[in-house]
């Protein structure tokens, strides 16, 4: 029976959310890549995996469909699938431990590509290579455009893929792998969309055939699949959705506002400052691995090996680190340079947030209007977050059935300066937790 999003969330018991999200993260990283015509996923992957009876049956039909198929190719291709009404794989015995070592080996060995799809290397390959625009190219062409360049890197959840391989890292993003990339730009001065995309194609294989078998079977027996997508992988669902300082989009910043030195740099400063990022635990079963141990110094990295390892770190000390380049002058960014990336992607959160940095350091801004009141808001709300009842004290003759609406009360009848000397600056605590506040560009 056909279930919307909201249907399922009440039905579905979190721990069961919780197990099958990062599983579902983990079909976003084998579907979204580049394969070369006849991949055969390795014994690992098709090892780990466990379905639930209707899973079962859907590989048995599968496998009755075609000839070449395998059993455990029919068996990967409804992992691929995950879901249709109900679940397909059985969560508690699946071997999470043995699909991240055998994605971790076939991600290095370059078995399963990613375009780098930051800065401009493709972006140049492509207009040498390819004098003639289009909006997709074929697997022959895919593969020329990708032959020596960088491996990609991605995140889902807690899973980096990149040249190291699968990691896990220390907080979530939403940065999942696309073949996808923005290629070329048009000669019409009118056209505003920015760089233009072109669709990358991945190779034949059984397993894609026997997926494209099973979603139409699926389709054709129950309809269309219930909204488990909005379950398991929901940008409006991320926890810092309606922050203000959303940082879905600061690894595009990073990534194409820096150049390889700076990267180097801002790389090096985080493992200063947390030199347990280069002991990276594997994404699935968390034992440690050697993935970054390399004979090669940082300052020897590529710009794709730098980002990795820049998001196995949480955002504020990635940004940290980088103001700390900026204030040395490692980085040196002229008075009237303001760093962007000139295209992005990811979410942006409630507020469209893109990140900007200058030689005061990185700053998030919205198109929305009232941010900055928004934000004298929200400073409020944290200085006293630890002492409510001095706030509602201090806002006892304000109107409102809450302290919330107290204060947007206050701020809506007060100048904003008022705001801040009667609540900010009120006293030497108060006054230091602003400027630490301020200096904090993440929550």
């Amino acid at each position: 029976m056909w279930r919307n999003s909201l249907q399922l969330k009440s039905a579905i018991a979190d721990s069961v959310k919780e197990a099958a999200r990062p599983l579902y993260g983990a079909t976003l990283l084998m579907k979204n890549c580049i394969v070369e015509n006849g991949y055969i996923p390795s014994d690992g992957i098709t090892r780990s995996i466990a379905l639930l009876p209707a899973g079962q049956k859907l590989a048995r039909q599968a496998l009755e469909s075609s000839k070449e198929l395998s059993e455990g190719e029919a068996e990967v291709a409804v992992f691929l699938k995950f879901y249709h009404h109900e679940l397909l794989v059985d969560l508690e015995n699946m071997d999470i431990g043995s699909l991240s070592s055998a994605l971790h080996a076939e991600i290095v060995d370059g078995t399963i590509r990613y375009p780098w799809i930051f800065e401009k290397f493709l972006y140049d390959r492509f207009f040498r290579m390819f004098p003639t625009r289009t909006k997709e190219l074929s697997h022959a062409d895919t593969l020329a455009l990708l032959d020596g360049a960088p491996q990609g890197v991605f995140q889902v959840g807690h899973a980096v893929v990149g040249p190291f391989g699968l990691l896990k890292s220390a907080v979530q993003r939403d940065l999942p792998p696309t073949t996808v990339a923005p290629l070329w730009h048009c000669s019409d001065p009118s056209c505003a969309s920015g760089p233009h995309s072109v669709a990358l194609t991945s190779g034949s294989s059984s397993v894609a055939k026997a997926l494209n078998h099973v979603q139409e079977k699926t389709f054709e027996d129950m309809g269309q699949p219930s909204e488990w997508r909005s379950v398991l992988f929901s940008r409006s669902a991320m926890r810092d959705h309606y922050d203000d300082f959303h940082t879905g989009r600061l690894p595009w910043l990073l990534a194409n506002a820096f150049s390889l030195a700076e990267s180097r740099a801002i790389a090096s400063q985080v493992v200063k400052r947390n030199p347990s990022v280069l002991e990276p635990r594997a994404w699935g079963d968390e034992t440690p691995t050697n993935a970054l141990t390399t004979p090669r110094r940082i300052e020897e990295w590529e710009r794709n090996e730098c980002l990795q390892l820049l998001l196995l770190a949480t955002d504020q000390e990635i940004v940290e680190s980088a103001e700390e380049c900026i204030a040395d002058s490692t980085i040196k960014i002229p008075a009237t340079e303001t760093r962007v990336s000139q295209f992005t992607g990811g979410p942006g959160g409630w507020h469209s947030i893109r990140w900007e940095c200058s030689q005061f350091g990185f700053r998030a801004v919205s198109p929305r209007e009232g941010m900055g009141i928004h934000r004298l808001s929200r400073l409020v709300r944290d200085l006293y977050s630890d002492d409510p009842r001095a706030l509602e004290w201090k806002l006892r003759g304000t109107p409102g059935r809450s302290t919330t609406e107290k204060v947007a009360a206050y701020i809506r009848e007060n100048d904003p300066q008022q705001v801040i000397r009667d609540l900010a600056f009120d006293s030497p605590g108060h006054l230091e937790s602003t400027f630490a506040h301020c200096g904090s560009v993440t929550s």
